[in-house]
């Protein structure tokens, strides 16, 4: 009987140490979509007329689209994006994160013009706080605006128009897409495609397993007239949205399999 339980044991251990192991898992959030609704994002916008910024305190988090670099051909005006995915409700723990993807619709509402680069960056610590706003204009007060983290008050940590690299935002391309200016594209990027560690960073940050979830910037590089609107999670067309698709690893919580072992292990000291 003793080499029977002992065997036994032996047989039940492998089998709960085999179940512990880690598990593979997806998930996909695009705003009003199943319920999500904890995407911000929103354009910071500067338009020089005569040499002075006239909109630089607009608030753009309103608006159906975000528009990167000079979509509107003002040869004066420069756009960037910003915007952030809240997992919290999403992902509690992991152990890492195979991908992170992208994905944008061209929108709709207003045309793009010329082709570029769009760069892809993570929001600096420091301007964690920035608050996408309802505006598609003049911006009311905390909102984020090209010259203000928060208006009016709070400037940016670094520069307006979040300038200063390293300061503004951490100076580590995530990825890039480029466009061609043609309607109705869409584009998906995978982010931190060669740094595993770096990953998980991300993902600890937007689920909430470590503080600051700052989002990221997205900055247009091309010539001065040329720029992309992309649909922005207020656009009419839930598919449009921007998505994020995110394949993670899970651990299996060890202590069922401990609690396991040790009862075992008491079962056969009792009966010797």
């Amino acid at each position: 009987m003793k080499k029977f339980t002992s065997k036994m044991l032996l047989v039940v251990c492998v089998s709960l140490l085999v179940a512990a192991t880690a598990q593979a898992d997806i998930v996909t959030v695009q705003q009003g979509v199943s319920g999500y609704a904890g995407t911000d994002d929103a354009s910071i916008w500067a338009h020089q007329n005569g040499g002075t910024d006239v909109q630089g305190d607009n608030n753009y988090g309103g608006r159906n689209y975000i528009f990167l670099g000079d979509p509107f051909g003002t040869t004066t005006g420069e756009g960037k994006g910003l915007l952030r995915f809240d997992l919290s409700n999403k992902i509690s723990t992991l152990a890492s994160v195979s991908s992170i993807s992208l994905t944008f619709k061209e929108s709709g509402n207003r045309d793009s013009t010329g082709s570029g680069t769009i760069n892809i960056y993570r929001v600096a610590a420091a301007n964690s706080a920035w608050v996408e706003g309802v505006h598609q204009a003049a911006a009311a007060t905390g909102e984020c605006t090209w010259k203000n983290l928060a208006h009016s008050g709070t400037p940016w940590a670094g520069s307006v128009g979040m300038g200063t690299a390293g300061t503004d935002y951490v100076n580590t391309l995530l990825g890039s897409f480029t466009f061609d200016g043609s309607e109705n594209g869409t584009y998906s990027v995978d982010l931190a495609t060669g740094d595993a560690a770096l990953r998980l960073a991300l993902i600890q940050e937007w689920s909430g397993t470590q503080a600051n979830n700052a989002g990221l910037l997205f900055d247009f590089v091309g010539a001065s007239n040329s720029g992309l609107n992309l649909a922005s999670s207020e656009d009419g067309t839930a598919s449009f949205r921007p998505k994020l698709e995110v394949d993670y690893v899970v651990p299996e919580p060890a202590t069922m399999s401990l609690l396991g072992i040790g009862g075992l292990l008491a079962l056969v000291r009792r009966k010797r």
